[in-house]
């Protein structure tokens, strides 16, 4: 019942083989997985870091009123002391 032609035979994976494959592509799939994630956070502090900008944007104008305001304030106080 031996095989006696020289023809050469079916090599199957042995349990072995197919346990370090499984293991390898779990490996690739993990490491896409995690420079997804890297790339997704990435992403979402730039637009965190914009919105912050351009909310720093309108606020450095509204300090300069404010300021220009207490100034004017301050001004007229002493202008009121003055007279008094």
């Amino acid at each position: 019942m031996q095989n006696n032609d020289n023809t050469p035979q079916e090599q199957s994976w042995t349990r072995a083989e197919w346990i370090s494959t499984g293991g390898f592509v779990i490996s690739i799939l993990t490491l896409i997985f995690v420079a997804g994630s890297v790339w997704q956070s990435v992403q979402d502090q730039e637009r965190r870091i914009v919105i912050l900008e351009t909310s720093n944007n309108r606020l450095v104008p509204m300090v300069e009123r404010i300021d220009e305001r207490v100034a004017f304030m301050s001004d007229l106080a002493r202008e009121e002391r003055g007279r008094q």
